[in-house]
């Protein structure tokens, strides 16, 4: 995956990628719970469009979760890829892919099994 677009700095995209339109639906801020997650989740678009970034404030099991993700278009994989960023120095990398009603959030590259 390409964590940067450095060596493309000379032609950027003009418009956002259309796969990111995927993404419209999750725009807002909606409640999470359940018998082990409580919180909050906002989505909303960077400037631009290219970017969406999510929000998090959530207790799982019993421990706090809190950061900022940036999802984007990955042009080597083809597929929505974002970086999260967890106030307890968690950095990682998913997948997010929308077919009909169905929302797939992977840990990682598109397919894996965690």
């Amino acid at each position: 995956m390409a964590d940067n677009n450095n060596a493309n700095w000379d032609r950027l995209p003009e418009t956002p990628y259309p796969a990111l339109k995927k993404l419209d639906r999750l725009v807002g801020k909606w409640k999470i719970s359940g018998p082990n997650v409580n919180g909050y989740i906002t989505y909303e678009w960077m400037e631009g469009g290219f970017f969406l970034i999510q929000r998090f404030d959530l207790t799982y099991d019993g421990e706090r979760h809190k950061g900022t993700e940036y999802t984007g278009f990955d042009e080597d994989t083809q597929t929505l890829r974002s970086h999260l960023m967890e106030i307890n120095g968690g950095n990682f990398t998913y997948t997010y892919d929308i077919e009909g009603d169905t929302l797939w959030y992977w840990f990682g590259d598109k397919g894996s099994d965690n």
